[in-house]
């Protein structure tokens, strides 16, 4: 249809202009990362939206398949019937026929040998003796005559309106095709347009998730010594969309099966690793760390400062911190101080210009 169109065609133009913007300037790829997520959760609430129509198409066209099953099993028995009732009017009638022929046969028999009595014997047929005629057997025939014609009396009257009916069953199956026909053909379009879809989507996760890799590797480097190792890898990579995502960190002369395995500090710098790979990729405005450098020592202290410095042009990075080293690596710190009972204080230092001069930020507590 005409939204399904529009919608393929504004698909289309957002990956030329993303393909034109990436050809022109690298360093506009964490912008083009931001449209590749919008986009992603638009596909997967157009995929959620269309799943419930599919559902509902599904069993309109199981409804419609029971209800012409129905319309023929009733078509077939009305047929059935009918044909019955022809047939036994059919035969009712000719034996009628045959019956009346042979009573206007035994009639003019009848009217025959009255002449001939007349002119043979001189009297009529009333005044000779009984003589049962063991071929004839009137009576049985005038019994068997009037036993069919309350047998075709109790046929009652034929339905005429049968062939119409009939008639009217065959449009409403007719029309009931053409709507499974209008159903099965929407249905085909829409697993059409999920598949573009699903097919869209995983190419954007692979590219970003290759991106982010990429950056994970390359920052687990920076914070591990020399011969550690890492990788993220998709556990299910056949269906990327629904699989989980593994992260692997093998410590020089470890082998943990899990993460879990890991030191305190370890699982620590891993994390902030795979954080710091998604800003790279995917930058964000603002991020909030709360005590994220408690497990580290010095040394990593030191590493999680540098990283912070790396990311601090990029992204606002506000650090809740109790540790000095990470303290150092900040631009501007704030402090709550009770210089008297009941009342608390928030003391900001600009720490970038190793001034002393602390400024009164906010209120009483």
């Amino acid at each position: 249809n005409q939204n399904n169109y529009k919608f393929i065609v504004s698909q289309l133009n957002d990956v030329r202009l993303s393909l034109h913007k990436v050809q022109e300037k690298v360093k506009y790829l964490h912008q083009e990362i931001q449209k590749t997520q919008t986009r992603f959760n638009e596909v997967s609430l157009q995929k959620a939206q269309l799943e419930p129509i599919m559902s509902r198409l599904s069993s309109r066209m199981n409804e419609l398949s029971y209800q012409k099953e129905k319309v023929d099993q009733e078509l077939e028995a009305l047929r059935v019937r009918v044909r019955g009732k022809l047939q036994e009017k059919e035969e009712l009638i000719s034996m009628v026929n045959r019956l009346e022929v042979r009573q206007m046969e035994l009639f003019q028999q009848e009217a025959i040998l009255r002449q001939r009595a007349s002119a043979e014997l001189g009297s009529t047929v009333e005044i000779l003796p009984a003589i049962p005629s063991p071929r004839l057997k009137t009576n049985e025939v005038e019994k068997r005559l009037e036993e069919l014609r309350d047998a075709l009396n109790a046929l009652g009257d034929l339905n005429f309106e049968a062939a119409s009916s009939l008639h009217a069953l065959r449009l409403r199956e007719k029309e009931l095709m053409s709507e499974k026909a209008d159903i099965e053909n929407a249905l085909k379009q829409l697993k059409s347009l999920i598949y573009k879809l699903d097919q869209e989507a995983q190419k954007r996760f692979l590219q970003a998730f290759a991106q982010v890799r990429e950056r994970f590797i390359k920052i687990f480097q920076s914070l591990f010594d020399e011969g550690d190792s890492c990788d993220l890898a998709l556990v299910q990579p056949e269906s990327p969309l629904s699989s989980e995502i593994e992260i692997i960190a093998r410590p020089k002369g470890k082998r943990p099966l899990s993460l879990q395995q890991l030191s305190s500090g370890e699982k620590t710098l891993v994390a902030l690793a795979l954080l710091f790979a998604i800003l790279a990729v995917k930058p964000s405005a603002l991020c909030v760390m709360d005590e994220v450098d408690a497990p580290l020592d010095d040394v990593n202290a030191h590493k999680f400062g540098q990283l912070l410095k790396n990311f601090a042009d990029k992204t606002t990075l506000i650090v809740i911190t109790h540790n000095k080293i990470t303290m150092s690596y900040c631009d501007f710190l704030l402090g709550v101080t009770m210089a008297e009972a009941g009342v608390s204080l928030v003391i900001g230092v600009e720490a970038r210009n190793k001034t002393q001069e602390a400024a009164l930020v906010s209120g009483v507590g």
